[in-house]
């Protein structure tokens, strides 16, 4: 092996993803281990990298045991399908505390559990995994927006976020918006609000998270508002009908010199009749 290429110069591994330590050549008859070769030459037998192949191979590979380690369920691709799911709080306290744990924990100055009793719901509620608008959920704190940068670089799909139904954190902003939502909120991110904000970023319209079956209604509902809001301004800008304002009741339009307002139920109707499929359909 040729250590060069750590600095920007030259690297060649040897073996493949399917082995075991990474970086030695392998037995007689093995094959060697090395960080994801698997043929498709981002790392393999002879194969020259720059610094920057060398770390998107690094980044894709930590990805994949990331997505092992954290996504041990099926994503719910209806409401029925979600509601059947049985995700316990226990697997929930694991999953954040091995996908980034909170600043106590990792200080050592509580235990996972201790944090759990002091942030999360105090009932045994079940989970489900579900797609859900990153927008939809409300963030117990400013973000830091040099590590949503960073989450925004990052290739494929993150580790799914976990959301509460927020009985003892007060949600200080909400959604992708950073509106001010003093108080209480429902749909509380209390792990993942970075992620979910570089999702933003990068303009995906859904993120993986795990929710409380109690609240998989609401937020399922409210996701669909969302695509709903979308779908509406996309079509009508489309259509050539100047928007005028957006409220609870609908879109008021400038339709050929008169106003008109398309109702959700209006929008709804436009959306099966040009059939169009909702991400989280009623």
């Amino acid at each position: 092996m040729n250590r060069q290429g750590w600095f920007g110069w030259t690297v060649v591994r040897h073996g493949s993803d399917t082995s075991g330590n990474y970086q030695h050549r392998g037995r007689k008859g093995k094959k060697g281990g090395s960080l994801p070769g698997g043929g498709h030459g981002a790392i393999g037998i002879g194969v020259d990298l720059s610094e920057q192949d060398r770390r998107k191979a690094v980044q894709e590979y930590r990805q994949k045991q990331r997505d092992k380690k954290t996504a041990k369920h099926p994503v719910a691709g209806t409401l029925e399908e979600a509601k059947k799911q049985s995700i316990g709080r226990q697997e929930i306290i694991n999953h954040i505390v091995a996908t980034n744990p909170p600043k106590q924990v990792k200080s050592g100055k509580v235990t996972a559990e201790e944090w759990a009793k002091e942030y999360m719901s105090d009932s045994d509620q079940e989970f489900a995994l579900v797609q859900v608008h990153p927008e939809a959920m409300h963030f117990p704190a400013e973000v830091d927006l040099p590590k949503v940068g960073a989450y925004a670089q990052q290739t494929g799909q993150p580790p799914p976020i976990v959301v509460d139904s927020n009985q003892k954190m007060e949600a200080r902003f909400g959604g992708g918006k950073l509106e001010r939502a003093y108080g209480r909120q429902p749909h509380t991110v209390i792990d993942g609000k970075h992620r979910a904000k570089a999702a933003l970023e990068q303009g995906a319209s859904s993120i993986r998270a795990y929710v409380p079956k109690g609240k998989l209604g609401e937020i399922w509902q409210r996701s669909h508002e969302i695509e709903r809001s979308k779908f509406a301004r996309e079509y009508l800008k489309k259509k050539g009908f100047p928007l005028l304002e957006e409220t609870g009741a609908g879109w008021k339009v400038d339709r050929q010199g008169q106003e008109r307002t398309y109702t959700p139920r209006d929008i709804e109707r436009i959306a099966r009749n040009t059939g169009h499929e909702w991400t989280w359909g009623q």
